[in-house]
């Protein structure tokens, strides 16, 4: 994920989807099917008032996580059932800005 965000600028142009992507490259589960991915993707989609398919700015989609799942306190509610969420959680000021 690291080596992902260090890539993305602000006017990085990045396409929404939802399921498996660069994301999950190292995941130990990948190559099967995951159906967390999809789950997780969606939410964050629905939260932020995106669909999937929509390209926009990479700091466009940061600001929306920022404010509208971030902010109002509901990273858990999208993804913490996710073995992965207290290294997210640690490490979501990359992503966010937070």
């Amino acid at each position: 994920m690291a080596a992902v965000l260090d890539g993305l600028h602000p006017d990085t142009a990045v396409r929404l989807e939802a399921g498996q992507d660069c994301i999950c490259r190292n995941c130990p589960n990948r190559g099967t099917k995951c159906p967390n991915a999809a789950v997780y993707d969606s939410r964050v989609l629905a939260l932020c008032g995106l669909r999937t398919g929509q390209v926009l700015p990479w700091g466009q989609l940061q600001e929306a996580v920022r404010r509208r799942i971030v902010r109002t306190g509901r990273l858990a509610s999208v993804c913490g059932d996710c073995e992965w969420a207290d290294l997210c959680r640690a490490k979501s000021y990359r992503m966010t800005g937070v």
